[in-house]
């Protein structure tokens, strides 16, 4: 086992190293990697992000949205968030099986003094906060196992970016299982620095797989998850475009509206009133589910005088719910 400490704060960098490395290491070679993130939103690879977080909010605040290839339930990252993730040769005994992984972590977290254990959900708890997320994903006979440890978060802003409109959405996506959260350095009976518990975690790590030294990414290796950062993970065909179709109804005077989404682009619009023009609503198929979009479409094709009391941000609200003033 070698371990790989990233100087890095790019979380799509992140996330395409990760893919990376379990797709590319050579046959044989397994890793840890630990690595701090700028804010940003994870959600899971089959997850919708209208469904988990609060989309428009996030991007005016310059978090970034980040879809993993694994599975599992939404994360907010930060800088007092430490992320892991373990890369091993594919063995069927740790599919699914997140004791191997999580027990190291466990164990540091006692000599602390904490009562930290592993729950029914593969979360590390303290109580009956969560302070760890954890999953997993197989590649080529290789496979990841990763997670957070929430240490310092901003736990108000992790709130606020998980906040959700409340809107009818009828979709295949997972959506996450909610659960109360809490900070590891809120919990410790010492006050402790993140430089600290980070190097008290590298030594227990090191000590606990006999750690043969560090492993760096060559400049091959570095090009490679350059090229996959910018082609899947910063793109919105990924990020947007990868969640599974939906449909959502909105409320409005003369019956709901029902909006249907598809590779993240408008696919159909159904309205609950007949003095809206269905050319109008056509004319939207195919535009980009965002409110930046739908704003530019609609400005250059509807005559809002013609079907008051419509106004192009009330019009924009119905089709789009998680619209952002």
């Amino acid at each position: 086992m070698y371990l790989h400490i990233s100087t890095e704060n790019d979380p799509a960098w992140h996330a395409a190293l990760e893919e990376y490395l379990v797709r590319h290491l050579p046959h044989g070679l397994e890793l840890v990697l630990l690595y701090v993130n700028r804010p940003a939103v994870v959600i899971g690879k089959n997850q919708n992000p209208w469904r988990e977080c609060a989309v428009e909010w996030i991007e005016r605040e310059g978090m970034a949205l980040i879809r993993r290839i694994s599975g599992g339930g939404t994360v907010v990252h930060d800088a007092g968030n430490l992320n892991f993730a373990f890369i091993t040769g594919r063995d069927i005994r740790q599919v699914n099986n997140y004791r191997p992984f999580l027990q190291p972590l466990i164990a540091f977290l006692r000599t602390l003094g904490l009562e930290a254990r592993q729950n029914e959900h593969n979360d590390i708890v303290v109580g009956d906060k969560k302070i760890s997320g954890n999953a997993q994903f197989t590649s080529r006979g290789r496979m990841i196992s990763h997670g957070t440890l929430l240490f310092n978060s901003d736990l108000s802003r992790l709130k606020r970016a998980l906040q959700t409109t409340a809107v009818s959405i009828k979709s295949h996506s997972r959506p996450s299982r909610r659960s109360p959260v809490g900070n590891i350095r809120e919990m410790l009976p010492a006050p402790m620095e993140m430089s600290a518990f980070r190097e008290g975690l590298i030594n227990h790590l090191r000590r606990h797989f006999a750690i043969r030294g560090e492993w760096a990414l060559s400049e091959q290796d570095r090009q490679g998850v350059a090229d996959l950062c910018r082609e899947r993970y910063q793109s919105d065909a990924w990020r947007y475009g990868r969640t599974p179709r939906f449909t959502l109804e909105t409320p409005a005077s003369g019956g709901p509206w029902r909006i249907t989404v598809s590779g993240g682009k408008i696919e159909k619009i159904t309205s609950g009133q007949p003095s809206v023009p269905g050319e109008y609503l056509d004319a939207l198929t195919g535009t980009v589910y965002r409110q930046g979009a739908i704003k530019e479409k609609l400005s250059g094709i509807v005559e809002f005088e013609k079907i008051k009391p419509y106004t192009l941000s009330r019009f924009i609200k119905i089709i789009y719910p998680f619209y952002e003033e």
